[in-house]
């Protein structure tokens, strides 16, 4: 479900589905991160594709609306805090 009885005309999550199969065409992966009533999508993209996917994208939903992370090579660490 990406649209609410109660959110009547909001479909920016349902065009930011869209969106990124168009933009990935079929390179890469998206879908609803998180749920509820605010749901975001969560993209995986190709670095060649990166630049593209974040200018359509921030054109289309604001500037501030998509921010690109980096996955570690080293993969996941455990963090240990003195006590």
């Amino acid at each position: 479900n990406t649209t609410t009885a109660s959110a009547t005309g909001d479909t920016k999550l349902a065009h930011g589905l869209d969106r990124s199969r168009k933009l990935l065409e079929g390179k890469g992966a998206w879908r609803v991160h998180g749920g509820g009533f605010a749901g975001t999508i969560q993209a995986l993209v190709l670095q060649e594709r990166e630049k593209r996917f974040l200018r359509v994208m921030r054109g289309a939903f604001g500037e501030r609306s998509c921010t690109a992370l980096t996955i570690r090579p080293a993969g996941a660490y455990e963090l240990v805090f003195p006590e």
